[in-house]
């Protein structure tokens, strides 16, 4: 026969656990995306599903432990991925980022800034931010990569 070993890992930093299946902690906020300043802290996670419907265009403002500490925390050639479940209701869509309250130039799959929601009342928007930090100037438009991708769920 053959044994194995499962390895299990917690940090508690961001309570992400690894023991064969690796789980994230989604952080599940009761507001929609354009209320949300301040509350896409990737110390709760890098999930996070809003449950209120949303409306209009909507900034994911990114921070980390509360304040304006992502920079602190990534260093050059670190990367995440951050993802937001919104319920757009006809309206709500991400259409800007700013990391550590600096906006950012992103890059959208597709080539264009959404301008407009892509889901009905009763669907799920992902949007979907990859930052790799490629820079240390201290500015986070000169820092960092993003790039975003919106994809419908009905």
């Amino acid at each position: 026969g053959t044994t194995g070993t499962i390895l299990q890992v917690t940090d508690g930093a961001t309570q992400n656990s690894f023991a064969g299946v690796l789980v994230e902690k989604a952080s599940i906020v009761a507001t929609n995306i354009t209320n949300a300043v301040g509350t896409i802290d990737l110390a709760q996670g890098n999930v996070h599903y809003f449950t209120t419907n949303g409306s209009g265009a909507s900034t994911a403002d990114i921070i980390y432990k509360g304040g304006n500490n992502l920079s602190a925390f990534m260093k050059v050639g670190d990367n995440i991925s951050v993802s937001l479940i919104s319920k757009p209701n006809n309206s709500e869509y991400v259409n800007a980022v700013t990391i550590d309250g600096g906006a950012v130039t992103e890059e959208w799959s597709g080539g264009s800034t959404p301008s407009g929601a892509s889901g009905a009342a009763s669907s799920f928007t992902i949007t979907t931010i990859n930052i790799t930090r490629y820079a240390a100037t201290g500015t986070p438009n000169s820092d960092y990569l993003v790039l975003c991708a919106a994809t419908n769920y009905a």
